[in-house]
């Protein structure tokens, strides 16, 4: 006998309630008791595996479908504050209830973040990414408006410092779900010279 793929057989199930009324008599079988009685049901292991592969992937949609409807994203583009161009590799962290998201910009200057809950009313952004060589160039509290951050987005006020003067560079648009800052990376001695001063400041 060669081993293989085991034959499909047909399955008959048969409801209890309808055979208690079908007792073994010699002149009706109990099949054909049921035949009088009701339809019966029939299938094959493969009906069987289709329905089981039809409900998980329902299951799977309707998952997917509820994650679409509570996950939100929200992007920072980080632009250099004198040219205006996209910085890559700069750290950004958005505050999502009692803890702080890090991302990395991309090659177009954009982090973006994803989170299954709801946002908070306002969106806290550190777009220094807690690194003391990065320098954030628009103005603190870096707290924008949900609401108008998703409908429309925003630009960070310019900051009014030493360390971001002879800003050059046009002010970009913001689109839908996005901010937009702009930084400047510190050299080693700028950076020294912060770490001194938050030292010395406590």
């Amino acid at each position: 006998m060669v081993r293989g793929w085991p034959r499909l057989t047909t399955v008959t199930v048969e409801t209890s309630p309808l055979r208690s009324k079908c007792p073994q008599s010699p002149g009706l079988s109990v099949s054909a008791c049921l035949q009088k009685l009701g339809p019966r049901v029939k299938f094959s292991y493969l009906d069987l595996l289709m329905r089981m592969l039809r409900a998980i992937v329902i299951v799977v949609a309707v998952s997917h479908l509820c994650f679409a409807q509570t996950s939100s994203e929200v992007r920072v583009r980080v632009l250099d504050y004198r040219t205006g161009l996209p910085v890559k590799g700069w750290k950004v962290g958005l505050s999502i209830g009692n803890h702080w998201i890090v991302e990395k910009t991309m090659q177009d200057g954009v982090a973006s973040f994803r989170t299954a809950t709801a946002l908070p009313q306002n969106l806290h952004i550190d777009a220094e990414g807690g690194v003391r060589s990065e320098w954030s160039c628009i103005a603190t509290p870096e707290i924008f408006d949900t609401s108008v951050v998703l409908e429309k987005g925003l630009i960070g006020n310019f900051l009014i410092h030493p360390l971001c003067k002879h800003h050059v560079s046009p002010i970009t648009k913001s689109n839908p779900g996005e901010v937009v800052v702009y930084v400047r990376r510190l050299d080693p001695w700028l950076t020294f010279r912060r770490l001194w001063h938050d030292a010395t400041r406590g």
